[in-house]
């Protein structure tokens, strides 16, 4: 009968983890402000990712997980100069390229510097300014705080099918120092 049990809630476990969603810890600055490192976010796998979705992506085999903003889809055509977004030949404003819809983290902006202290990953700003097609099936991903960010502007285009879930709610935040 204990078996039995054990069976069931591990199966249960399973399921909900591969059909509905989990919970996945914030480890870097690349999202700030919404996300900061240590705070935890649910991650509904079963969601279709949507234009201005944050999403959890593996951008390669043996690669972590990261958390994105999907900006482009198939057919868009997308530039990056410095934080700059063009998208289909529309710049857009700062914070206007998406429709937010997670809650954001206490609203705190902060400096690079301070960024580069909470674990920020020193990446040269900005793309080269090219124009990309965004192809069918394909997805343009940037990090909200671009100046330290790793994402489509180094990796390139991502398919759908790299994308792990949809992100959802904060279960926790961390306190502020």
């Amino acid at each position: 009968m204990k078996a039995a049990l054990a069976f069931g809630l591990a199966l249960t476990l399973v399921s909900v983890r591969l059909f509905i969603g989990h919970p996945v810890r914030v480890h870097t600055t690349s999202m700030a402000p919404a996300f900061w490192p240590g705070a935890v976010v649910w991650v509904w796998t079963a969601a279709e990712p949507r234009l201005g979705d944050v999403v959890l992506w593996r951008p390669a085999a043996g690669e972590a997980p990261m958390l994105k903003r999907l900006v482009g889809q198939g057919g868009d055509q997308i530039q990056v100069v410095q934080v700059q977004l063009t998208r289909n030949g529309a710049a857009l404003a700062t914070g206007e390229e998406v429709v937010v819809r997670v809650p954001v983290g206490g609203g705190r902006v902060a400096s690079r510097a301070a960024l580069m202290e909470r674990g920020g990953v020193a990446i040269l700003p900005g793309g080269g300014g090219a124009e990309v097609s965004i192809g069918e099936g394909e997805v343009y991903l940037l990090g909200d705080n671009r100046a330290v960010s790793e994402d489509s502007r180094q990796w390139g285009p991502a398919s759908v099918a790299t994308i792990l879930g949809v992100v959802g709610p904060v279960i926790w935040k961390p306190t502020p120092e």
